[in-house]
C-alpha cells in the first residue's frame, strides 16, 4: 500500500474495512464506501470529511472484531492505529498511518 497515492491507500483501506465489517465483498462504488473514492483523492479541502470517515470504518473494524471475541491483542494493536489516524494532519498523513499498520490490517481482515 506504501507506494501508492493517499487516494488509492485510503480508498482501499474502506473497502476492505467494510467488506470486513459486511462479511461480503463491498465495491468501490457501493454507498457505503463511494465517498472514500470521491473525497479521497489526495485533496485537502476535504481532509475533516475524509479522517471522519476513515475513523468511523475503524471503529467498524474494531467493533466487528470485539464481537467476535477473543481479538484482544489485534484489538490492542488497531488501537495504536486509532491514535494515529487521530494526530494526521492530512490526506498523506491518514495515507502513511494506514500503511504503516498493513501487517496489522490484512490480519484483522482475513479473520
Amino acid at each position: 500500500m506504501s507506494n501508492n497515492s493517499p487516494g488509492y491507500v485510503i480508498e482501499a483501506f474502506v473497502v476492505n474495512a467494510k467488506s470486513r465489517v459486511f462479511r461480503t465483498h463491498v465495491d468501490r462504488h457501493h454507498p457505503e464506501v463511494m465517498w472514500a473514492t470521491a473525497d479521497a483523492s489526495g485533496n485537502s479541502k476535504n481532509f475533516p470529511e475524509i479522517k471522519s470517515g476513515v475513523l468511523r470504518s475503524l471503529e467498524a473494524l474494531k467493533y466487528t472484531l470485539y464481537g467476535e471475541g477473543t481479538h484482544d491483542h489485534l484489538l490492542g494493536e488497531l488501537d495504536n492505529l486509532t491514535d494515529r489516524l487521530k494526530d494526521s494532519q492530512d490526506p498523506e498523513g491518514l495515507a502513511m498511518a494506514i500503511s504503516e499498520a498493513e501487517p496489522t490490517l490484512v490480519r484483522a481482515f482475513k479473520m
